[in-house]
């Protein structure tokens, strides 16, 4: 719902929705109606696509049924906003994101990972009084997944990756020395460093699970924090950095509306490194996960 309200405000006509169920897609779709969008209900992707021919999907399912998704929407000429990670679930999620970016490529097909946090840099830096490209030396973030253990790795890092990305921008971008701390299964720390071009950023994330939103979001280059807060009413998104404070805009509704004036121009796709190589790095993080955690909570 959160994607189609975006969507929708940014001048878009959402015409169609997909689930896996009569139920699901009815109650999806009375949802929306609430929010003044009319939109069919189909009961597959590729059902979807063949009868409504839109020129955008969002794929706003599980990651491990993004795959399915991702090669119709390639197959019948359609840009994609994706949610994180990409692809997961099988163990070849780096191979498999390279395939699906691929195929987008040469299709001349827009496909983005809605990772939304690098919108929220230029205040940031306003707040800290930082010039554009100025690249950190180190990089500190606090997330708050919802759920817990190994798959916190999926659900948090590509954040993380994003974010990199944008302060390093660079072909060739590589994670070096990965280490993972599982201190509970709520409270997982994540060290290594980043590269790209020449660039390194130490990179320290601290996940710490939370059921209830808002939940606590923070982070730091070089060292100087700045804390999301959500005032209400009215869901006012705000930085604090001690007794300062600037104004933030809902950094998902300005990645829509990049992404639509992406798909709207002219101008040919560029590779999103959250889909590739982030996915990959993602997945190397993953395989660091201590093999004694992953023992002690499914004894053999």
């Amino acid at each position: 719902p959160y994607m189609a309200r975006f969507f929708a405000r940014a001048g878009a006509d959402v015409v169609a929705i997909a689930g896996t169920s009569p139920a699901t897609v009815a109650e999806a779709r009375a949802d929306l109606a609430g929010a003044g969008i009319s939109a069919e209900g189909h009961l597959s992707v590729p059902a979807l696509l063949e009868q409504v021919a839109p020129d955008v999907l969002v794929v706003a399912s599980p990651a491990e049924a993004h795959d399915e998704a991702l090669v119709a929407a390639a197959e019948a000429g359609c840009h994609v906003l994706c949610e994180k990670p990409l692809v997961w679930g099988t163990g070849d999620e780096a191979a498999r994101a390279k395939r699906h970016v691929d195929a987008f490529m040469s299709r001349g097909l827009h496909l983005r990972v809605a990772a939304q946090w690098p919108f929220t840099l230029e205040a940031y830096r306003a707040l800290h009084h930082l010039a554009p490209t100025s690249v950190p030396r180190s990089f500190a973030m606090h997330l708050s997944p919802s759920r817990t253990g190994r798959v916190m790795i999926p659900d948090a890092m590509p954040h993380v990756i994003s974010m990199l990305a944008a302060l390093a921008p660079g072909a060739g971008a590589m994670l070096e020395a990965p280490r993972i701390e599982v201190r509970t299964p709520e409270d997982v720390h994540v060290w290594f460093t980043y590269r790209a071009e020449t660039h390194a950023i130490d990179t320290e994330v601290t996940l710490c699970h939370a059921k209830r939103q808002p939940r606590r979001a923070a982070y730091a280059l070089d060292g100087a924090w700045v804390e999301r807060k959500v005032e209400q009413p009215g869901y006012q998104l705000v930085f604090e950095a001690g007794e300062q404070r600037e104004p933030l805009a809902d950094p998902l509704d300005a990645l829509v509306r990049d992404f639509i004036a992406r798909v709207s121009s002219s101008a040919p796709p560029e590779p999103d490194p959250v889909a590739y190589p982030g996915t990959a790095h993602v997945a190397a993080l993953a395989a660091a996960w201590p093999q004694a955690e992953e023992t002690r909570k499914h004894p053999a």
